[in-house]
């Protein structure tokens, strides 16, 4: 039966509902505020009235305040929550890690690995090295004859590929190996009971024994896991799995040795077997016997049991007796129901559907949170001011009254249906909207509010004062302040995740001379770009480069993810400085000589001090010159002074009637010349073109590089050898823009980067002026090609230099003055 629809005699528990706690309130502030003058409070008073109307439009407002999250962040269009943009993220995609344990890649690489039936890691202890893993691989539908996904090399292949996809920062693969299968005959007399054919039993002990000998680990579900009361954060811990959950009970180590004793255990545990006698192991030509027996297992080979029929006996290994009296299993029999066994073991669970069916975003309806009803139809006629209006005929002064009266109730309801604009854009606010430019939301009253054109003040061409619309519009914006209230809804969407960004963790915001509003439009900046790349910086946190990939925006080291962020570097965009010299043809040296463009006026500076205009006092160009540095040499210091236009200056040197334009930081001393024009407009232009095309390149030019000592392994040198390749990085920084130079940026640059190494990680910092770097760069894209192509000898030559680099530009960096 379905429960009946009633209407609660409660009063609700949101106050903003309660249609009568809201006119007490109100009653209760009427009476305050107009102390004697207003006597009359009954229903009839039209003061009573009005504030009954108000109470009542004020619940409507409460009402679809109150309406399910989801349905406020549907997409208008598609019906559709999109979780990145709102910051909601799905449990798939924000609770799993990156692997970290061993347990965590075991699991990984049989999910995604097929023909893995299981795999072990093990800690390389022989090796110098720290981080380096062996690792043993049991396939057991391996082809040596194949040339398909079952040969041994296309397995290899793919595990390495697998694992290097999800490498933990600072770790590597020393070796990979596929373990030999080696036949192992297990003898025994068991005695069983009634419950099951013999078939059945005997296949339960050969299936018992075999995933004894060689395990398989069994997968679940995420419906039998949700079922079982486990909670998502519990199901999600370590990667994300694909084909089924697997146990960690399900991991045993890699058997060194098979004790007779627990082969024993194991086959007793089958069901229909009361009790195992005569227990014998036989394997690559030793046997073992005895309750307190053991068999020793190489490190390369695991043991696969014998289930055929012994041709000598003319039976199986494992003889079956009930109640005293041999049974003898059908063979053919015995094999169906071993294989459905091994089916039902190796039995994998699709996922996707499975997390699109339980743990997919919520469903939310369409609803019109900014409709407005004014609450002037729900007057009494008598008013004069519903749809209705007044009779035909009315007196002029009975107009005006309702005219009156009109205009006093505007102003409430202008900001009652501002607040259902407001409500429509919730899922904007909270959002990570780069092109938001508003929190204050407003709409118009002129399709709501009955007969209400006359008192809206109209545009008028050339009046100089806006109407209506455009005067509601300015008068939002001019009381709001987006940056900062932008700001705290980013820092409540960041916080969800256990994440934020303050002006102390994001460069260029707390430093001194910078305005308040720069440093809140660069924090909001940074917040947002952290926002969009969530998910990889923290489930990616420990995450190293995939270096067999090629190089590319996402693969990178996770720890450089929020680094690049808070040293205020294009996240999406890391393309090397040299890419970007080569593209606009430029010749950039860290000193010497001013560049013909950059040239330093010393003798005019006081002209110029005195005399020239500052550029952003002057129009702006309708169509700015497009890249006027290209196949030039510049100098780092005018790229410094370049990038913004408030260091720019235009007027006329003494003796000339040429526009000069010039520039200059506020932390140097003389100006540079960019150029001499025919007029001022054409000076400008080009101001305006340099600072665009100076400040795309001074963000190219500040770089973050993560070395991984690690991967450098190759380069070893015999005897003693002092670089610390265990577990250490180095991040390189590129100092060509002038803020890098300086110790106090430094100093935050080297706290940015230890804060998001893992902990077991060393991370020292390199600053490289710009030519310093250009020759790191072409170092490094060397090695990291010598890696992708695993080239022994190439990358053996490839790290050794790469690795000298490191070394002398440390020396050199510690040997520099403070």
């Amino acid at each position: 039966m379905t429960e009946p629809v009633t209407v609660s005699a409660e009063p609700p528990a949101n106050v903003g509902m309660n249609y009568v706690a809201l006119k007490e309130e109100g009653t209760t502030l009427v009476q305050e505020l107009s102390g004697k003058i207003w006597t009359d409070y009954n229903e009839h008073d039209p003061g009573v009235t009005t504030l009954e109307q108000l109470c009542y439009a004020l619940t409507e407002l409460s009402y679809r305040a109150s309406f399910p999250l989801a349905d406020m962040l549907l997409d208008p269009v598609t019906g559709l929550i999109e979780p990145e943009r709102q910051g909601l993220f799905p449990a798939l995609d924000i609770l799993p890690c990156n692997p970290l344990t061993e347990r965590d890649y075991r699991k990984l690489l049989i999910d995604r690995v097929p023909a893995v039936g299981n795999v072990w890691l093990t800690p390389a202890t022989s090796d110098a090295v720290q981080g380096l893993y062996d690792v043993a691989i049991y396939a057991p539908g391996r082809d040596d004859c194949a040339t398909d996904e079952s040969s041994p090399d296309s397995i290899i292949s793919a595990v390495r590929r697998v694992y290097n996809r999800h490498r933990g920062l600072c770790e590597d693969l020393r070796t990979v190996t596929l373990l030999e299968h080696v036949e192992a005959t297990v003898s025994a007399e068991a005695s069983i009971d009634e419950s099951r054919t013999p078939e059945v039993i005997l296949a339960g002990l050969f299936f018992r024994i075999g995933n004894f000998l060689a395990p398989e680990p069994l997968r679940e579900s995420l419906k039998s896991l949700l079922d079982a009361g486990r909670t998502p954060d519990e199901i999600f811990e370590g990667p994300l799995l694909r084909d089924g959950f697997i146990a960690d009970p399900e991991l045993q180590p890699q058997a060194t040795s098979i004790a007779i004793q627990d082969l024993t255990r194991a086959m007793v545990q089958t069901p229909g077997v009361t009790s195992v006698r005569n227990v014998s192991l036989r394997a690559d030509e030793k046997v073992t016997v005895g309750p307190d027996g053991s068999l020793p297992v190489a490190p390369n080979q695991v043991l696969i049991v014998d289930a055929g029929v012994d041709a000598k006996r003319g039976g199986f290994s494992i003889r079956l007796f009930r109640n005293g009296v041999e049974v003898k299993p059908q063979p053919a029999r015995v094999r169906r129901e071993l294989d459905r066994l091994w089916a039902e073991q190796r039995r994998t669970y699709p996922l996707a559907p499975q997390y699109e069916e339980y743990l997919a975003m919520p469903k939310g309806q369409r609803q019109d949170f900014r409709g407005y009803a004014s609450i002037q139809t729900q007057y009494p006629m008598v008013y004069g001011i519903g749809s209705a209006g007044l009779s035909e005929g009315a007196p002029l002064a009975r107009q005006g009254q309702a005219r009156q009266f009109k205009g006093y109730l505007l102003v409430f309801e202008q900001l009652l249906t501002d607040f259902f604009a407001q409500l429509a854009h919730v899922r904007d606010l909270f959002s990570s909207d780069t092109e938001l430019r508003q929190t204050y939301f407003s709409q118009s009253l002129a399709d709501s509010v009955p007969d209400v054109e006359p008192l809206l003040k109209r545009e008028v061409p050339g009046a100089g004062t806006p109407g209506y619309a455009l005067g509601l519009e300015e008068l939002v914006a001019s009381q709001d302040p987006v940056t900062e209230r932008r700001n705290r809804f980013l820092d409540v969407l960041l916080a969800l995740c256990g994440e934020e960004l303050d002006d102390d963790s994001v460069a260029n915001v707390a430093w001194e001379g910078r305005p308040a509003a720069v440093q809140a439009e660069r924090l909001m900046e940074a917040k947002l770009a952290l926002l969009q790349r969530l998910v990889q910086s923290t489930h990616g946190r420990g995450r190293g480069i995939d270096y067999l990939e090629r190089p590319g925006p996402g693969n990178v080291a996770g720890m450089a993810i929020k680094s690049r962020i808070q040293l205020g570097m294009n996240e999406a965009d890391a393309r090397p400085l040299i890419d970007t010299l080569d593209e606009h043809g430029l010749d950039l040296s860290d000193s010497g000589g001013p560049a013909p463009e950059g040239r330093a006026l010393a003798r005019y500076a006081d002209t110029i001090e005195e005399r020239f205009a500052p550029v952003l006092s002057l129009p702006a160009p309708e169509s700015p010159v497009a890249s006027p540095l290209r196949a030039q040499a510049v100098s780092g210091a005018f790229l410094g002074a370049a990038s913004s236009l408030e260091n720019f200056r235009v007027g006329s040197l003494p003796g000339e009637s040429s526009v000069a334009l010039v520039c200059k930081a506020s932390s140097e001393a003389g100006w540079h010349l960019a150029g001499k024009f025919p007029d001022t407009g054409s000076a400008v232009a080009r101001a305006h073109a340099l600072a665009e095309q100076v400040g795309s390149l001074n963000r190219q030019r500040s770089q973050l590089y993560i070395v991984e000592h690690v991967l450098l392994r190759s380069a070893r040198r015999d005897g003693e050898d002092a670089f610390a390749y265990s577990f250490t990085v180095t991040a390189v920084i590129s100092t060509a823009t002038q803020q890098w130079r300086n110790p106090e940026f430094q100093a935050f640059a080297r706290e940015v980067i230890r804060s998001n190494a893992p902990a077991l990680v060393v991370a020292d910092c390199l600053f490289l002026g710009p030519a310093r770097m250009a020759g790191f760069e072409r170092l490094y894209w060397a090695w990291r090609n010598a890696l992708r192509q695993e080239d022994s000898a190439g990358l053996a030559t490839a790290s050794a230099r790469l690795r000298d680099f490191l070394e002398a530009a440390t020396r050199e960096s510690e040997a520099a003055p403070a």
